[in-house]
Protein backbone atom coordinates (compact mmCIF):
# COMPACT_ATOMS: atom_id res chain seq x y z
CA UNK A 1 0.00 0.00 0.00
CA UNK A 2 1.45 3.36 -1.03
CA UNK A 3 0.79 6.20 1.42
CA UNK A 4 2.73 8.86 -0.49
CA UNK A 5 5.97 9.16 -2.39
CA UNK A 6 8.06 9.01 0.79
CA UNK A 7 6.19 6.46 2.93
CA UNK A 8 5.36 2.89 1.97
CA UNK A 9 3.41 0.47 4.13
CA UNK A 10 3.60 -3.30 3.85
CA UNK A 11 1.55 -5.63 6.04
CA UNK A 12 2.93 -9.08 6.72
CA UNK A 13 1.72 -11.92 8.97
CA UNK A 14 1.34 -9.95 12.19
CA UNK A 15 3.28 -6.76 11.67
CA UNK A 16 3.64 -3.72 9.44
CA UNK A 17 6.90 -2.56 7.91
CA UNK A 18 6.83 1.17 7.26
CA UNK A 19 9.52 2.34 4.83
CA UNK A 20 10.30 6.05 5.08
CA UNK A 21 12.45 8.03 2.68
CA UNK A 22 14.12 10.77 4.73
CA UNK A 23 16.24 13.63 3.43
CA UNK A 24 18.77 16.10 4.80
CA UNK A 25 20.28 18.45 2.25
CA UNK A 26 21.86 16.12 -0.34
CA UNK A 27 21.65 13.04 1.89
CA UNK A 28 18.82 10.55 1.29
CA UNK A 29 18.22 7.56 3.54
CA UNK A 30 15.61 4.94 4.25
CA UNK A 31 14.62 4.31 7.82
CA UNK A 32 12.00 1.86 9.01
CA UNK A 33 9.35 1.19 11.62
CA UNK A 34 8.16 -2.30 12.46
CA UNK A 35 4.75 -2.12 14.14
CA UNK A 36 3.02 -5.10 15.74
CA UNK A 37 -0.52 -5.07 14.40
CA UNK A 38 -2.07 -6.21 17.69
CA UNK A 39 -0.14 -4.37 20.42
CA UNK A 40 0.86 -1.41 18.20
CA UNK A 41 4.34 -1.58 19.72
CA UNK A 42 6.95 -0.25 17.31
CA UNK A 43 10.69 -0.57 16.77
CA UNK A 44 12.61 1.99 14.71
CA UNK A 45 15.59 1.04 12.55
CA UNK A 46 18.19 3.72 11.77
CA UNK A 47 15.95 6.74 12.51
CA UNK A 48 17.37 9.86 10.89
CA UNK A 49 16.77 13.37 9.57
CA UNK A 50 12.98 13.92 9.54
CA UNK A 51 11.60 13.65 13.05
CA UNK A 52 8.13 14.95 12.20
CA UNK A 53 7.72 12.37 9.44
CA UNK A 54 8.63 9.46 11.72
CA UNK A 55 6.54 10.75 14.60
CA UNK A 56 3.65 11.30 12.20
CA UNK A 57 3.71 7.64 11.20
CA UNK A 58 3.77 6.57 14.85
CA UNK A 59 0.81 8.83 15.58
CA UNK A 60 -1.06 7.70 12.47
CA UNK A 61 -0.88 4.07 13.57
CA UNK A 62 -1.45 4.83 17.27
CA UNK A 63 1.90 3.10 17.73
CA UNK A 64 4.12 3.14 20.80
CA UNK A 65 7.85 3.29 20.18
CA UNK A 66 9.54 0.69 22.39
CA UNK A 67 13.09 0.74 21.02
CA UNK A 68 15.45 1.79 18.25
CA UNK A 69 18.01 -0.47 16.58
CA UNK A 70 21.01 1.10 14.85
CA UNK A 71 22.98 -0.72 12.13
CA UNK A 72 26.12 1.42 12.47
CA UNK A 73 27.40 4.71 13.82
CA UNK A 74 27.40 6.91 10.71
CA UNK A 75 25.42 10.10 11.22
CA UNK A 76 22.90 9.40 8.48
CA UNK A 77 21.83 6.21 10.30
CA UNK A 78 21.92 7.37 13.91
CA UNK A 79 20.92 11.03 13.65
CA UNK A 80 17.59 10.79 15.53
CA UNK A 81 18.22 7.73 17.69
CA UNK A 82 19.16 9.63 20.83
CA UNK A 83 16.50 12.33 20.43
CA UNK A 84 13.75 9.73 19.95
CA UNK A 85 15.04 7.58 22.80
CA UNK A 86 14.82 10.55 25.17
CA UNK A 87 11.45 11.64 23.84
CA UNK A 88 9.92 8.16 24.23
CA UNK A 89 12.07 6.94 27.17
CA UNK A 90 13.29 3.88 25.27
CA UNK A 91 16.60 2.14 24.65
CA UNK A 92 18.86 2.19 21.60
CA UNK A 93 20.41 -1.14 20.58
CA UNK A 94 23.83 -1.23 18.92
CA UNK A 95 26.66 -3.74 18.74
CA UNK A 96 29.29 -3.59 21.45
CA UNK A 97 32.03 -3.81 18.81
CA UNK A 98 30.79 -0.65 17.11
CA UNK A 99 30.26 1.27 20.34
CA UNK A 100 33.73 0.47 21.67
CA UNK A 101 35.66 0.92 18.43
CA UNK A 102 34.04 4.22 17.47
CA UNK A 103 33.55 5.43 21.05
CA UNK A 104 29.84 6.04 20.54
CA UNK A 105 28.53 8.09 23.45
CA UNK A 106 24.78 8.62 23.44
CA UNK A 107 22.10 8.24 26.08
CA UNK A 108 19.98 5.12 26.61
CA UNK A 109 22.40 2.85 24.73
CA UNK A 110 22.25 -0.93 25.21
CA UNK A 111 24.93 -3.03 23.55
CA UNK A 112 25.07 -6.65 22.48
CA UNK A 113 28.14 -8.73 21.68
CA UNK A 114 26.40 -11.84 20.37
CA UNK A 115 23.42 -12.60 18.19
CA UNK A 116 20.79 -13.66 20.68
CA UNK A 117 17.29 -12.44 19.87
CA UNK A 118 16.32 -9.10 21.34
CA UNK A 119 12.77 -9.55 22.63
CA UNK A 120 10.94 -6.25 22.72
CA UNK A 121 7.39 -6.57 24.05
CA UNK A 122 6.18 -8.98 21.40
CA UNK A 123 8.62 -8.02 18.63
CA UNK A 124 11.58 -10.37 18.29
CA UNK A 125 14.64 -8.82 16.64
CA UNK A 126 17.64 -10.96 15.70
CA UNK A 127 20.91 -9.06 15.27
CA UNK A 128 23.34 -10.46 12.70
CA UNK A 129 26.75 -8.85 13.07
CA UNK A 130 28.09 -8.06 9.60
CA UNK A 131 31.38 -6.13 9.66
CA UNK A 132 32.76 -4.74 6.44
CA UNK A 133 31.31 -1.28 5.87
CA UNK A 134 32.21 -0.49 9.49
CA UNK A 135 33.50 -2.41 12.48
CA UNK A 136 30.58 -4.06 14.25
CA UNK A 137 28.02 -3.13 11.60
CA UNK A 138 24.82 -5.12 12.17
CA UNK A 139 21.81 -6.28 10.19
CA UNK A 140 18.54 -6.97 12.01
CA UNK A 141 16.06 -9.69 11.11
CA UNK A 142 12.38 -9.37 12.01
CA UNK A 143 10.24 -12.12 10.55
CA UNK A 144 11.19 -12.23 6.87
CA UNK A 145 12.51 -8.66 6.77
CA UNK A 146 16.23 -7.89 7.06
CA UNK A 147 17.27 -4.32 7.85
CA UNK A 148 20.73 -4.00 6.37
CA UNK A 149 21.84 -0.38 6.73
CA UNK A 150 24.88 0.01 4.48
CA UNK A 151 25.95 -3.64 4.46
CA UNK A 152 23.78 -4.77 1.57
CA UNK A 153 21.81 -2.77 -0.99
CA UNK A 154 19.49 -4.13 -3.63
CA UNK A 155 22.01 -3.16 -6.27
CA UNK A 156 25.37 -3.41 -4.46
CA UNK A 157 27.03 -3.22 -1.05
CA UNK A 158 28.55 -0.57 1.18
CA UNK A 159 31.93 1.04 0.66
CA UNK A 160 34.89 -0.39 2.59
CA UNK A 161 37.32 2.53 2.77
CA UNK A 162 36.80 4.31 6.09
CA UNK A 163 38.30 3.56 9.52
CA UNK A 164 37.30 0.09 10.68
CA UNK A 165 36.10 -0.96 7.23
CA UNK A 166 37.34 -4.11 5.50
CA UNK A 167 36.43 -5.54 2.09
CA UNK A 168 37.60 -8.95 3.35
CA UNK A 169 35.10 -8.72 6.22
CA UNK A 170 32.43 -7.54 3.80
CA UNK A 171 32.95 -10.64 1.64
CA UNK A 172 32.65 -12.87 4.70
CA UNK A 173 29.52 -11.04 5.92
CA UNK A 174 27.75 -11.26 2.57
CA UNK A 175 28.75 -14.91 2.16
CA UNK A 176 27.30 -15.63 5.58
CA UNK A 177 24.03 -13.83 4.83
CA UNK A 178 23.66 -15.91 1.67
CA UNK A 179 24.21 -19.09 3.66
CA UNK A 180 21.80 -18.44 6.53
CA UNK A 181 18.91 -16.53 4.97
CA UNK A 182 16.16 -17.99 2.78
CA UNK A 183 15.53 -16.51 -0.64
CA UNK A 184 12.20 -15.07 0.51
CA UNK A 185 13.92 -12.65 2.90
CA UNK A 186 13.06 -9.02 2.09
CA UNK A 187 16.10 -6.73 2.02
CA UNK A 188 15.32 -3.38 3.64
CA UNK A 189 18.41 -1.32 2.85
CA UNK A 190 19.51 2.10 4.05
CA UNK A 191 19.75 3.57 0.56
CA UNK A 192 18.18 3.17 -2.87
CA UNK A 193 20.23 3.16 -6.05
CA UNK A 194 17.53 2.27 -8.54
CA UNK A 195 15.32 -0.38 -6.92
CA UNK A 196 12.90 0.21 -4.07
CA UNK A 197 13.74 -1.41 -0.72
CA UNK A 198 12.04 -4.72 0.06
CA UNK A 199 13.20 -6.88 -2.86
CA UNK A 200 13.60 -10.55 -2.03
CA UNK A 201 17.06 -11.96 -1.45
CA UNK A 202 16.37 -14.32 -4.35
CA UNK A 203 16.27 -11.27 -6.65
CA UNK A 204 19.59 -10.02 -5.28
CA UNK A 205 21.18 -13.43 -5.74
CA UNK A 206 20.37 -13.13 -9.44
CA UNK A 207 21.06 -9.43 -9.99
CA UNK A 208 23.50 -8.08 -7.37
CA UNK A 209 27.07 -8.52 -8.66
CA UNK A 210 28.59 -8.61 -5.19
CA UNK A 211 26.55 -11.68 -4.29
CA UNK A 212 27.81 -13.49 -7.37
CA UNK A 213 31.52 -13.44 -6.61
CA UNK A 214 32.54 -16.59 -4.75
CA UNK A 215 36.28 -15.92 -4.43
CA UNK A 216 37.36 -13.55 -1.66
CA UNK A 217 40.31 -11.96 -3.47
CA UNK A 218 38.24 -11.40 -6.61
CA UNK A 219 35.56 -9.78 -4.46
CA UNK A 220 38.09 -7.49 -2.77
CA UNK A 221 39.61 -6.47 -6.10
CA UNK A 222 36.18 -5.70 -7.54
CA UNK A 223 34.92 -3.85 -4.46
CA UNK A 224 38.07 -1.71 -4.23
CA UNK A 225 38.59 -1.07 -7.96
CA UNK A 226 39.48 2.53 -8.75
CA UNK A 227 36.81 2.90 -11.42
CA UNK A 228 33.94 1.87 -9.17
CA UNK A 229 31.40 4.36 -7.89
CA UNK A 230 30.80 4.41 -4.16
CA UNK A 231 28.30 1.54 -4.11
CA UNK A 232 28.87 -0.32 -7.36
Amino acid sequence: MLKNNDIRVHKYSNYFVITMRVVHQSLVNYCYLVIDQFSRNAVAFDPAWELEKIEGVLDGYDAILISSCVTHHHRDHIDLAEAMSIRHAVAIHMSQQAVEFYEVNIQNLITFSGEENIKLLGISVKPIITPGHTRGSTCYLVGDSLFTGDTLFIEGCGICIQRGASPHDMFKSLTRLKSILPGKTRICAGHNYGREPGERLSYLLAENPYLNIDDQESFVEYRMRETSSLRF
